[in-house]
């Protein structure tokens, strides 16, 4: 991945350390940036990069909780005050134990729910956006979801009740279109920002923690017939971090092997 050179330039990735996050930051790392990895347990961060940084990747930690507006300020001013700039921004954390049946979700688990999966996209973009448009170059990458775009088909869940929940499917739409208003307003700045949503990426083996036929209806959806790669992820993100992407904002780019074209 020579052609897509990052060298000098800086990162932000929330959920930096999660399933997706980990193989995105070392990819970035790899092609050059310095990478800020914004997270709440640092034991998390440390047991997941303990090769890489061994191997001295330029993969930094910075104690934040992003749905807090105060301690997203103090990271983003620790980031700035060390290197001068924000070059990249990739939105990806969210809190995905949270799941409530849709007709016996309670108001506040609603709320509580809808601000894990957007709060942080919008305060983190906030604060980053300002010191994108004094150099007037920046990239804003969002992390959504296959049901961004799709609702969920019941049936192939089996009886297994493990349906994607109504408040993270509302909040990743929501993402979508968050993406597409800030390409519209911050082109002029040639900051841009794209979402991508990948499809069935499960965090664990799947073959060793879900039933047999659970994993067989799934691939039977999917014409590549498999599950996805989290660095399957990280090389599009990488492409939409370059300037091999000069001339794309504003775009969904859905990473799924294919399921949502039939």
């Amino acid at each position: 991945m020579s052609y897509l050179n990052l060298k000098n330039k800086v990162t932000i990735i929330s959920g930096g350390y999660g399933h997706l996050g980990a193989p995105i930051c070392n990819d970035l790392s790899s092609l050059g940036s310095r990478v800020y990895c914004f997270g709440r347990d640092i034991k998390k961060f440390k047991s997941t990069f303990q090769f890489s940084l061994k191997n001295k990747k330029k993969i930094f930690f910075v104690k934040c909780d992003v749905t807090k507006e105060r301690q997203v300020v103090k990271a983003v001013n620790i980031v700035i005050k060390k290197e001068k700039k924000i070059d990249i921004l990739v939105n990806n954390a969210i809190n995905s134990q949270f799941r409530s049946i849709s007709s016996n979700i309670k108001l506040n688990e609603w709320n509580n729910n809808l601000t894990q999966v957007i709060q942080g996209y919008f305060l983190l973009s906030k604060h980053c956006i300002e010191f994108m448009k004094k150099k007037r170059s920046g990239r804003i990458i969002n992390v959504a979801s296959l049901f961004g775009t799709l609702a969920p088909i019941k049936k192939m869940h089996l009886d297994l009740k493990n349906e994607p929940p109504i408040s993270m499917v509302v909040g990743k739409g929501g993402i979508i279109q968050f993406t597409k208003y800030l390409a519209s307003i911050l082109g002029e700045f040639n900051i841009l920002v794209n979402t991508v949503s990948p499809g069935w990426f499960p965090k664990k083996n799947i073959n060793k923690v879900e039933r047999k036929d659970y994993l067989k209806e799934m691939e039977s959806r999917i014409p590549l017939n498999r599950i996805g790669k989290p660095t399957e992820i990280s090389g599009v993100i990488c492409f939409l971090a370059s300037e091999k992407s000069s001339y794309i904002t504003g775009q969904n780019y859905i990473v799924d092997g294919g399921y949502s074209i039939w």
